[in-house]
């Protein structure tokens, strides 16, 4: 007769266990998964702290009540000796863990979302660009100032083409090879001296040029592809022509002509 009142207290616990975890789950989803899908980071103020406390606290001490049962309850209640004071800090640090990297993952996610800094990033590299005189690939010491601005993967390409570019010139009987004049990370051969970025997409922005010689003025827009790398954003790629256009199909407006840049260029956000 005994046994049958642990049973059903067994029972009881490990229903706590069940339905705490089933909270923390749905917690997740309506406050940490949806607005992610919807692209709503609002909610990352006070209310999302707290959620992300309660789901993997939550969860674990569901779990724990689930595989443990009344040994685990009884864990969680006084007195506490040293094996339920070692099991608790055990609970409580692998809720804290999962708090934090839960809430830095979310930061990140919100991050890439709205695009926070990624305009000033896309700035940043233009300034860089624009205060080397420089046509075609950058050599290795342009390389390394613009490196921070740039994609691993990107940079290891640059740097094999500028390689492979060398070969191309040894060999070219002084023909100028493919790549070696105008400005790479424009559709304009002579780059640009204003530019103005406006995000139009989750790490994607356009690019409003303008370029200005003789009384004369050139504007087109081009895409910049931002991601994170290292907590930084860096540009991805650089995609001629608007939203939408084939790559390197839609030519600027206006001038067109084969010279130098100017001397002063100047970078604006819009």
């Amino acid at each position: 007769m005994g046994a049958a009142p642990n049973f059903h207290a067994g029972l009881r616990v490990r229903a706590l266990g069940i339905g705490l975890v089933a909270l923390a789950a749905l917690f997740a989803w309506l406050f940490i998964w949806r607005p992610i899908e919807a692209g709503n980071t609002a909610n990352l103020g006070i209310v999302g702290t707290k959620v992300f406390v309660f789901v993997p606290l939550g969860a674990l001490v569901g779990l724990s009540l689930l595989v443990g049962g009344p040994v685990a309850l009884r864990a969680f209640q006084p007195p506490f000796t040293r094996a339920r004071t070692v099991f608790v800090l055990v609970v409580l640090g692998a809720a804290t863990a999962l708090t934090l990297a839960g809430y830095f993952w979310y930061r990140e996610q919100r991050i890439l979302m709205t695009g926070e800094g990624a305009t000033n990033a896309v700035l940043a590299f233009y300034r860089e660009r624009a205060s080397m005189a420089f046509q075609g690939f950058p050599d290795d010491a342009q390389l390394a100032r613009l490196a921070p601005h740039l994609a691993g993967e990107l940079v290891d390409a640059l740097r094999a083409a500028r390689v492979a570019q060398m070969r191309c010139e040894d060999v070219s009987a002084g023909d100028a090879p493919r790549w070696s004049q105008g400005d790479l990370f424009t559709s304009h051969f002579e780059g640009h001296t204003l530019l103005g970025v406006r995000q139009v997409g989750p790490g994607q922005f356009a690019l409003h040029f303008d370029y200005f010689r003789d009384g004369e003025r050139a504007s087109w827009q081009d895409l910049a592809v931002m991601g994170r790398e290292d907590g930084h954003w860096v540009s991805q790629d650089v995609l001629f022509g608007p939203p939408g256009a084939p790559p390197r199909d839609r030519p600027p407006r206006g001038i067109h002509r084969r010279e130098g840049l100017p001397s002063s260029i100047h970078t604006e956000s819009q």
